[in-house]
């Protein structure tokens, strides 16, 4: 019920609102950019383009980005689409996590908390990095929670590896980086 709640707020007027505003409109710029040219740069002018450095927003959201409007067409719809995929993603590896951590019925309570915020949907449909990066974060977590139950080489890799796309997807991830190291 909790993912069909999701799935309604995700889909609900998915390219009218929020709208569009300049962070989410350079980041499919790029992602144009990236199904047409190959490139990750940012066009300032006809055939006048420049680097995509200063921008927050990783390669883990302008590819899938692209390669949607590679497959489907260009357009405010394609791209939110590829948005919705990681908030859904997002609440299966929240679930998990707590399911492991403090049990199904817990779980549960917490995925209908978190499905009911507002937020998730207000900055999550738009193309920005904050909900793939929570979502490389809760799979990060999820790892470490196995590391510790039964320390394989493979949770270890996997957990390396999720907080290595959490940090590529937005630079406010680097704060991890530490903490892990603590």
């Amino acid at each position: 019920a909790a993912f069909l709640i999701a799935a309604f707020f995700s889909f609900y007027k998915l390219a009218e609102s929020p709208h569009v505003w300049i962070d989410e409109g350079i980041i499919t710029q790029i992602s144009r950019n990236i199904a047409d040219y190959g490139k990750g740069i940012f066009q300032v002018a006809p055939d006048d383009f420049i680097s995509a450095s200063f921008v927050t927003t990783g390669y883990t959201v302008t590819y899938p980005v692209g390669l949607m409007f590679k497959l489907f067409g260009i357009g405010v719809l394609q791209a939110r689409l590829v948005m919705i995929i990681f908030i859904l993603l997002f609440f299966l590896a929240f679930y998990f996590l707590i399911k492991r951590s403090y049990g199904a019925i817990t779980a549960r309570y917490s995925l209908f908390l978190l499905v009911s915020f507002a937020p998730v949907y207000g900055h999550g449909r738009n193309v920005l990095g904050e909900i793939p990066g929570l979502l490389f974060l809760a799979l990060f977590l999820l790892f470490i929670d196995k590391i510790l139950i039964d320390e394989k080489k493979i949770s270890f890799g996997a957990a390396g590896l999720f907080l290595g796309l959490a940090i590529a997807t937005k630079p406010i991830f680097i704060i991890l980086a530490p903490a892990v190291l603590i």
